[in-house]
């Protein structure tokens, strides 16, 4: 480039890179001027008997007026829009914007700067260093797909710009450059070929991108470990476009784990993330399960062969690649929403990672709940608007009759703080009175009808002698499905405490 190297670069742009790159290499030269510093790294080269300054550093580094000689458009453009996607206002594309036109290291810090404005802020304390880490959960998940879009977006494309597009449920970020990388391999350990290697080199020199080749498996292990639906990504070589989609939903929801239990077979984690997928969409593939699980291809192939087994999932026919389905006879207990399984089967597997993806349709499970409601005790007058042949514990075993006593209960909307003391009270077997003594209840009827009766007749608590509803012996103890709910709730409470 024809720009001259002392005068086309921002000194406080250098300064804040370079003194992240001395903190992470402490045995490099600190004395080094910034033109030598540069030159060292590459960022300007010798072109006869001058020094010219290269694309990457003018972009990474360059003053305003040389960044928009060589970039006559916006680097980014954020929008937050009120609501969730669906919901968004045609009159209303959005209700706040930032738009950046400067160079990376400026556009990395004020990108990272909103987010932590708007970002969630609980901290941790580790136990055993007593460091607080004051990081937002979904931080890995931000940095991973905004580095993402500023190191491979197409510079050489003047016409589009690259947009994040923020909803209560979602943020959707879209980037002029498709990746070099087919869909397959993008959850594959191991080097890819990229657009702006000095560009990408820099970012990884001061530790703002995960090492190379991981960069979209670290968003994906960031939302599984928050136990959100996995991120969607969308690489259009078509149209030289690419799009990662972070869905702020959770897969294993209060109603998912009900489901489950009401299957009567036990699955793992990764087995019940899986199933709870296949649930959502209608249909799966190992891709799929790689991408929810984080394991391997051959564990993903096995997790199908175990559903399969179970007669949870059944082979599709027809599909270009190995894909499963919901298995019929689950069909009629998904009530209205198998319906959708139907309309999506001709239309081949929906992957996480593709080339086109079909947009979120909900979740397949929620024909066995009601609609939210605000009423906590659920148990109003008249009988349930869902069979209770949906409710059973995890364990066949201990099945538990539909009977008057718990007949009438409605299944649960959201947990009352009276419910979740009752669960937690009964880690063993606890007699009624025992309960309702912990509690200081008084009215047995009441109570039962508000506040046993709907554990009981959602699995989160079963009866000790299920078969004699009356015994003189009858006890409750919390079943699985309750001790999950339960959990996370005390990781939900922690967080918020330490907030």
């Amino acid at each position: 480039m024809d720009l001259d190297p002392e005068h086309c670069f921002d000194d406080k742009s250098l300064r804040w890179y370079r003194k992240r790159f001395d903190d992470r290499n402490p045995g490099h030269d600190e004395s080094l001027s910034h033109l030598e510093f540069l030159h060292h790294w590459g960022f300007v080269i010798e072109a006869g008997d001058r020094l010219r300054p290269t694309r990457a550093a003018v972009l990474l580094f360059g003053t305003e007026p040389a960044f928009r000689q060589l970039l006559p458009r916006p680097v980014v453009d954020w929008q937050w829009s009120r609501g969730n996607w669906s919901e968004e206002l045609a009159e209303e594309r959005w209700a706040d914007r930032l738009v950046i036109e400067t160079n990376l290291v400026k556009t990395w810090r004020a990108l990272i700067s909103r987010y932590l404005q708007r970002a969630e802020k609980p901290f941790f304390i580790d136990p055993e260093t007593l460091q607080r880490d004051d990081r937002p959960p979904d931080y890995i998940a931000f940095r991973e797909g905004v580095i993402n879009l500023l190191i491979h977006q197409d510079y050489a494309d003047h016409t589009r710009k690259p947009v994040i597009r923020s909803f209560d449920d979602r943020v959707i970020m879209w980037n002029p450059g498709d990746a070099f990388a087919g869909t397959r391999e993008l959850l594959d350990p191991g080097e890819k070929e990229v657009r702006n290697p000095r560009i990408v080199a820099a970012f990884r020199r001061i530790g703002l991108s995960e090492q190379a080749g991981t960069g979209i498996r670290a968003i994906f292990g960031n939302w599984q470990r928050l136990g959100r639906v996995p991120p969607v990504i969308d690489n259009d070589k078509a149209r030289k476009a690419f799009q990662l989609t972070l869905l702020n939903e959770e897969l294993l929801s209060k109603e998912q784990l009900r489901f489950q239990a009401s299957l009567g077979i036990h699955l793992d984690e990764a087995e019940a993330r899986a199933f709870a997928f296949v649930c959502r969409k209608g249909q799966m593939n190992p891709r799929d399960v790689r991408a929810v699980t984080g394991l391997s291809g051959t564990v993903a192939r096995s997790i199908l062969e175990r559903l399969a087994a179970e007669g949870l999932i059944s082979p599709l026919e027809g599909a270009e690649t190995l894909a499963f389905a919901v298995a019929e006879d689950l069909k009629d207990r998904l009530g209205q929403a198998a319906r959708r399984i139907d309309d999506q089967a001709d239309a081949g597997p929906p992957d996480l990672v593709s080339d086109h993806p079909r947009p979120y349709t909900g979740d397949l499970v929620t024909g066995q709940v009601p609609s939210a409601s605000a009423d906590l005790s659920t148990a109003q007058d008249g009988t349930s608007p869902a069979s209770l042949s949906t409710a059973h514990p995890l364990d066949s075993s201990t099945a538990q009759p539909t009977s008057l006593s718990t007949a009438q209960a409605k299944p649960l909307v959201k947990l009352s703080a009276t419910h979740r003391k009752i669960m937690g009270f009964c880690d063993t077997p606890r007699r009624l009175t025992e309960i309702m003594d912990v509690l200081g209840a008084a009215n047995r009827g009441y109570f039962k009808k508000h506040h046993l009766n709907p554990l009981l007749a959602n699995g989160v608590l079963r009866m000790t002698h299920p078969d004699q509803p009356n015994h003189q012996e009858q006890a409750y103890v919390v079943t699985e499905v309750g001790v999950a709910l339960r959990g996370r709730h005390v990781n939900i409470a922690f967080v918020r405490m330490t907030a």
